[in-house]
């Protein structure tokens, strides 16, 4: 069974307006509202001397023009003048030359709609249109969602009225920026979407077909072009990656870019007005191969490998240590102790373990502990049998708890584990080692340099990459003498 999509709802726009003349000068105000909801609005500065009513009139005679410039084709107009709402509706005549001009421009311009309404309202309805027609773009400060533009003579002469032909309804006296009513491509992403809202038709498969007629109702089209609407109200319009990754690039690292994170790229995007769909990906996918973020990024403090744990054997090993003077001295002092400590891993000293007792410390046969004064050679003996019996079960529970502790410590580690590997070829960047000159502001990190040879305990062999600096010998394609770590080494995109 085909899918059948539900009626679509009104699609009136609704136009309320505006004029008002102060001793500052006089001014128009109009707010459009889609069906759903989005809005627009405009400031008209009138540069010319006329009375309120005029004002009134320009502001209606604009407000249809730009409704009809961006494709319009029901419009409801609110207004609180009832002198202008009932002449334009044919209630009231108009016996003035002005407004019996105006009326007849209104008239000829409201044709182009296939509907066209005029309703007076109480002027606390019409506050946003009335704070707008009194509103100084010169000394205040202007909005961006608000559009500014100059009216600079009467829009209908008296005395010439005859009928208008469709060009002749440009919107010529409102001097805006062009890019307002520039029409952009649709982008490739977004067709679907704008086939829906124009001609009502859906794909065949029912589940696109239900997609696309839920996202729908977040999209608004305006003067041919595709606009999202934000959940802050942010007109955002709609764009093809390729010009939103130009647009994150001016952002990012443009002459007024200071290298922001990804999401807040993508805010800065979205809040100018901005929208597709893929821009958290281009913007994640753009900071990780910015060689000013890479060079300036934080140390890794994360574990890159999993936690490699000492056996238990360990203290019984050949000691390989490289000490000279006082250390050679203190060496034996040193393993005495860590023998006849108890270890945390196995509850035993190194030396029961052995040797199936703990030992007797000088300390004991100085202040003669109770072990030394309660010696006696016939049981100590017994005890000593004993405890070789019992030797090995106290080996098996040490080995247990140890396994349990070194578990204990390996999910410990892996819990903030971030594994990071790295291959013969790649590109890193180094730790710097010395900073010597360096202050606050100077890149924690150099390179690049190239992988050369990967050891298998996380340790690489590199290859410095780096350009030659001037008066510096040139150190490119030198192996380094030994092999680093990875904990100083980071990846680097390109």
């Amino acid at each position: 069974m085909q899918y059948e999509p539900p009626p679509l709802a009104s699609n009136y726009w609704k136009m309320h307006f505006d004029g008002s003349k102060t001793k500052e000068g006089m001014g128009a105000g109009i707010v459009l509202t889609s069906p759903k909801r989005d809005q627009l609005k405009y400031v008209l500065q009138i540069h010319f001397a006329a009375s309120n009513n005029v004002a009134e009139y320009e502001a209606l005679v604009h407000g249809l023009k730009v409704a009809k410039e961006i494709g319009i084709h029901r419009n409801i107009c609110y207004g609180d003048s009832d002198l202008v709402v009932q002449q334009v509706s044919g209630d009231w005549d108009a016996k003035d030359a002005n407004m019996a001009s105006y009326r007849f421009h209104v008239q000829q311009i409201s044709g182009y709609f296939e509907g066209c309404e005029f309703h007076h309202i109480p002027r606390a309805e019409n506050e946003a249109a009335d704070v707008l027609s009194k509103l100084d773009p010169v000394s205040e400060a202007t909005p961006m969602d608000i559009d500014v533009g100059k009216i600079p003579y009467i829009s209908a002469n008296p005395g010439t009225i005859q009928a208008l032909s469709v060009d002749d309804m440009s919107i010529e006296p409102m001097s805006v920026d062009e890019d307002v009513f520039t029409v952009q491509a649709v982008p490739s992403w977004v067709q679907p979407i704008m086939t829906y809202l124009v001609n009502g038709e859906l794909p065949t498969e029912e589940v696109k077909a239900r997609q696309i007629q839920r996202r729908s109702k977040a999209f608004t089209i305006i003067n041919g072009e595709m606009y999202k609407r934000s959940v802050t109200g942010v007109l955002q319009r709609c764009v093809e990656p390729e010009e939103g990754q130009e647009i994150l690039q001016e952002i990012h690292q443009g002459e007024c870019g200071h290298h922001a994170s990804s999401r807040a790229l993508v805010a800065k995007a979205f809040r100018h007005g901005f929208y597709w769909t893929t821009a958290l990906e281009n913007a994640e996918d753009m900071v990780k191969k910015c060689n000013g973020c890479q060079r300036y990024n934080r140390q890794i403090h994360t574990p890159a490998s999993a936690l490699k744990t000492i056996p238990i054997t360990w203290l019984f090993a050949v000691w390989c240590l490289d000490m000279v003077g006082f250390w050679i001295e203190e060496l034996p002092s040193v393993l005495w102790s860590l023998r006849t400590t108890p270890n945390r891993s196995t509850g035993y000293t190194p030396f029961f373990l052995v040797c199936g007792a703990e030992a007797v410390l000088p300390t004991d046969i100085e202040h003669d502990s109770p072990r030394v004064t309660l010696f006696t050679e016939a049981e100590i003996k017994e005890a000593r049998e004993d405890d070789v019996d019992l030797l090995e079960e106290a080996r098996e529970l040490a080995l247990s708890m140890s396994a349990i502790y070194q578990q204990n410590l390996r999910r410990y580690h892996s819990r903030k584990m971030r594994p990071r590997v790295f291959r013969e070829g790649d590109l890193v960047l180094r730790l710097v080692q010395h900073t010597a000159g360096m202050h606050k502001l100077s890149p924690p990190w150099e390179g690049p340099f190239i992988v050369s040879k990967a050891l298998h305990n996380d340790a690489y062999y590199l290859v410095d990459a780096q350009e030659p600096k001037k008066g510096k010998a040139d150190k490119s394609d030198q192996e380094t003498k030994r092999p680093w770590n990875i904990t100083l080494l980071r990846p680097f995109y390109s």
